[in-house]
C-alpha cells in the first residue's frame, strides 16, 4: 500500500522570532530606590547648614583674633599713621557717669592717630570721686573681600564692637595711702583690656560672640592733642591720649 503522498510530504518549517527574557526594575523597586535617595538627600540637606555655620564661626574667630592683636599693638605703641582706620571705624562713643554718651562719627577723624588717641582714653579720670569712662567703638575688620571693604556695603558686612579699658597696674596713691612703689607702678605701668563682641545685627543688638584681650604697657599715658567734633550743632573737644615709653638710666 502506497503511503499517502499528502501525509508523507514534509511540511515546511515556519521561522518564529526568538524572544529573549529581558530583566528590569519593577515599579515597586523604583519606588523603594527613590525613597532611599530621598532620605539620604534630607540627611545631607539637614547637615549642610550646620557645616556652613561652623565654617562661618571659624572665620569669625580668626578675624577677631587678628583684630584684637592688631589693636593691642596699635594702642601699646601709640602708633601714628594707620590711615585706613577712619574708614574702618564707624563711630566711637565715650561715656562717663557725669555725661551722656558722646558718639563721635568717623567723619570727624582726621587720621588713624585720632582713632588710637580716643581708644587710649583712660578708664579712670577722677579717682577721688570713683569716676570712670567707657570707650566703645564700632569697627569693621581689615580682612575680607573687596565687596566687604566697600563703604556702601557697610550695613551688610561683618562688624563688631570694641571696648577699650586702660587702668593703672596698681592702685594710685589717693586710694591706698603713701606707697611709693605702687605710685611708681601706677605712673609707668598700665593694663590694657580689649573686649570684642560680635556680630552686630541689623537691629543694633550684639550676638553671643565675645573675646577678651589683655596686655601690660610700660610707659606714661599723656594727653597729646584734642579732637574737634560736632555734637548737635556745638563744636566740642575730646582729649587724645598716647603712650610714651619710659627710659631708665643713670
Amino acid at each position: 500500500m502506497k503511503p499517502n503522498s499528502d501525509h508523507s510530504r514534509a511540511r515546511p518549517s515556519i521561522a518564529r522570532p526568538a524572544f529573549r527574557s529581558a530583566a528590569g526594575f519593577t515599579m515597586v523597586e523604583i519606588a523603594l530606590c527613590l525613597a532611599i535617595i530621598g532620605f539620604a538627600l534630607v540627611a545631607i540637606v539637614g547637615v549642610l547648614p550646620t557645616g556652613l555655620q561652623a565654617q562661618k564661626d571659624n572665620r569669625d574667630d580668626t578675624v577677631i583674633n587678628q583684630e584684637g592683636t592688631y589693636f593691642l599693638e596699635a594702642i601699646r605703641s601709640g602708633s601714628l599713621g594707620l590711615h585706613d582706620l577712619p574708614n574702618r571705624v564707624d563711630w566711637i562713643q565715650i561715656t562717663n557717669l557725669a555725661a551722656a554718651p558722646t558718639p563721635i562719627d568717623r567723619t570727624s577723624f582726621r587720621n588713624g592717630a585720632d582713632v588710637i588717641g580716643l581708644l587710649s582714653t583712660p578708664k579712670h579720670t577722677n579717682y577721688v570721686e570713683r569716676d570712670y569712662v567707657t570707650v566703645l567703638a564700632k569697627v569693621h575688620p581689615a580682612t575680607g573681600s573687596a565687596a566687604e571693604q566697600n563703604p556702601a556695603m557697610r550695613g551688610f558686612t561683618f562688624s563688631y564692637l570694641l571696648q577699650s579699658e586702660i587702668v593703672p597696674f596698681t592702685a594710685p596713691q589717693v586710694l591706698y595711702g603713701n606707697n611709693r612703689a605702687a605710685m611708681a607702678m601706677s605712673t609707668n605701668c598700665y593694663e590694657l583690656k580689649l573686649t570684642l563682641r560680635w556680630p552686630l545685627l541689623p537691629n543694633n543688638s550684639v550676638g553671643s560672640g565675645k573675646q577678651v584681650f589683655r596686655t601690660l604697657i610700660s610707659g606714661r599715658l599723656i594727653c597729646t592733642n584734642f579732637l574737634n567734633y560736632n555734637d548737635a550743632g556745638t563744636t566740642r573737644k575730646m582729649p587724645l591720649y598716647s603712650f610714651q615709653p619710659s627710659i631708665y638710666g643713670k
